[in-house]
């Protein structure tokens, strides 16, 4: 193993964001509270810069995986890009989807694809056939914006990001896959630096901002379909949803929401399930720890099941069940609590704003 990769990813991660930190202001990298953002004070928008330049030193320092990964690190670096724009001038939906696209199509390049779902349905392998380009766009896209809807309170998206890569990691070295480990790993060297500032008290407090929410989510998706395609495979399809459960989840149940609202998909609003939470009086350290925690269960059981053979069509059916679950305790908490409707204030303001 290259600790000497790991070392070098963690101190650049390291010294990039104390750099950053002071530099932040003259860069606008300032995220103020407003609107859904109700954190406290102007906090420094640094973590995403720093984590991919963490990681680029780290892959740069190993040829095998600069010449296997260098679509990851541009595209990554397209979607870091252009979330750093979007912190200091805050973009509309069109350009961030574009971009977007552009990084599943490297990803799509580099024969990253998802050609079939597995046997969810007990009767073989559900192949997409001329649907696997628009299906893999769609799914890299999907994941990308559940990472990025995480980012609202402290440590959640961080958190939620290093246990799916320690998921990927198990898979990794169970089936001696050596060079996406090694990756993986590098991964997790650079998150936790990120974390010891975005959740600790002694810390100057800093976000990952959208670029990074974007870049982490990217990696994640990368290794999500690679894993499980192609007659290497490493796990099911299915196996890989189980290790997203939860963003997936609650990605689909606050879309849904919006949709029958009449709202834009991709508008703010304060009816994620960690905004929920904190209306129950957790704190924002007691919640990135539970759903961390449940993320990380959610993808040990589903590798253990999976290494055990059980059948795929069961795995999808443990995986409806819970997410009926998930919606139903959802109901229950929001019939307790009061959610600000953000959108219904945001369109009286710009119905006054007609008058």
């Amino acid at each position: 193993m290259p600790i000497s990769a790991y070392i070098a990813a963690s101190s650049v991660t390291l010294i990039a964001i104390i750099i950053l930190l002071f530099f932040s202001p003259q860069l606008r990298l300032i995220d103020l509270p407003s609107g859904h953002k109700q954190h406290e004070g102007a906090v420094p928008i640094v973590g995403g810069i720093a984590m991919y330049l963490g990681l680029a030193v780290g892959v740069y320092n190993i040829p095998s995986l600069w010449h296997n990964y260098t679509s990851l690190m541009l595209g990554s670096g397209f979607l870091l890009l252009v979330g750093i724009i979007d912190d200091i001038h805050t973009l509309s939906a069109k350009p961030k989807l574009i971009v977007q696209f552009i990084a599943a199509m490297l990803m799509i390049k580099q024969g990253v694809v998802l050609h079939d779902l597995g046997n969810l349905i007990f009767h073989g392998t559900l192949r997409l056939n001329y649907f696997e380009i628009p299906i893999t766009i769609f799914a890299t896209i999907g994941i990308i914006n559940a990472i990025n809807m995480l980012d609202g309170i402290d440590g959640l998206a961080g958190g939620i990001t290093l246990t799916i890569l320690i998921s990927l990691s198990i898979l990794a070295f169970i089936n001696d896959s050596q060079h996406s480990l090694v990756i993986l790993l590098l991964m997790v060297s650079i998150v936790i630096p990120f974390l010891f500032f975005n959740v600790g008290k002694k810390m100057p407090k800093i976000f990952m901002g959208n670029g990074g929410s974007m870049f982490l989510g990217y990696t994640l998706v990368w290794f999500l379909i690679s894993f499980s395609q192609g007659e290497n495979r490493l796990a099911p399809p299915i196996t890989m949803l189980c290790i997203m459960a939860l963003p997936l989840f609650d990605t689909w149940r606050v879309m849904f929401h919006r949709f029958k609202s009449g709202q834009s998909l991709f508008h703010s609003d304060r009816r994620h399930i960690h905004h929920i939470i904190l209306e129950l009086g957790l704190t924002h350290a007691q919640i990135s720890f539970v759903l961390g925690l449940l993320c990380l269960i959610c993808g040990v059981i589903s590798i253990i099941v999976t290494y055990y053979d059980f059948p795929e069509g069961l795995i999808f059916m443990g995986f409806i069940f819970l997410f009926v679950i998930y919606l139903w305790l959802n109901k229950f908490w929001l019939n307790k609590i009061q959610i600000p409707d953000l959108y219904s204030d945001y369109k009286n303001h710009v119905h006054e704003a007609n008058e």
